[in-house]
């Protein structure tokens, strides 16, 4: 069963998720761009393993473009290549 809160529940509420949300800014900035790469094939992979994601070769051609311009900007190597 749901309860109401009172304003001043609603406003601290508020105040620690805005902490928190902070401290999961910094630590997302803070992550080495290998290291977002890494994560972000990870989620790919996964979602291929679990049939979610059929891309076409043309999808997958324009996605390893994709990477490796971003490889040439960060100056590091392609999860995905």
């Amino acid at each position: 069963m749901a309860t109401n809160m009172t304003r001043a529940e609603v406003v601290s509420w508020q105040e620690r998720w805005a902490l928190v949300n902070a401290v999961t800014r910094r630590q997302v900035r803070a992550t080495p761009l290998e290291e977002k790469f890494r994560q972000t094939a990870t989620l790919m992979a996964l979602g291929h393993s679990l049939g979610l994601v059929r891309p076409s070769a043309t999808d997958l051609t324009e996605t390893q473009k994709r990477w490796m311009r971003l490889k040439a900007r960060a100056g590091g190597s392609s999860p995905l290549v």
